[in-house]
């Protein structure tokens, strides 16, 4: 019962693994429909695995309590130390795809930095210098009337 999770766990795991290193690798973003399926059956597998833990509980006390089945409780504290290991692993899977969108996110958020750090400085500029202010218009007046005079001497 146990080894088929832990088998279906050790799928999604070298699918999270595939996942990242195709994003480490060539900076790609991860697909999120497949970081979604992962996530999906991860959580699938976390209520089932969660579920079998209560079952099992459940049979150790009830198995415990009848007479002379008193040495099989060993067996059911093995069972819950696996679903408990199977449950970490869970969780800790799921962390890994909290932080593969992390990576992403942060990238992101990194391009957008770049562009802002371009753009906001020479929006400033240009909505700066297209005001017409007082003085601004004087001087580039005074301006146009030199150079007009200069080349009309010419």
């Amino acid at each position: 019962m146990l080894e088929s999770t832990f088998d279906e766990l050790e799928e999604v795991e070298f699918t999270l693994d595939a996942l990242a290193a195709t994003w480490t690798g060539g900076g790609t973003l991860v697909p999120r429909a497949t970081l979604r399926e992962a996530g999906a059956r991860l959580a699938s597998m976390r209520r089932w695995v969660h579920a079998e833990q209560a079952v099992l509980g459940r049979l150790g006390v009830e198995i415990g309590a009848l007479q002379g089945f008193g040495d099989s409780e060993p067996s059911f504290d093995r069972l819950d130390e696996q679903v408990s290991r199977m449950l970490a692993s869970i969780d800790a899977a799921a962390s890994a795809i909290g932080m593969l969108l992390d990576l992403q996110l942060n990238q992101r958020s990194y391009l957008v930095s770049v562009i802002a750090t371009i753009f906001v400085p020479l929006t400033f500029l240009t909505g700066f210098f297209g005001m017409n202010f007082g003085w601004m218009v004087d001087h580039i007046d005074g301006m146009c009337r030199a150079s007009r005079s200069v080349l009309s001497r010419r």
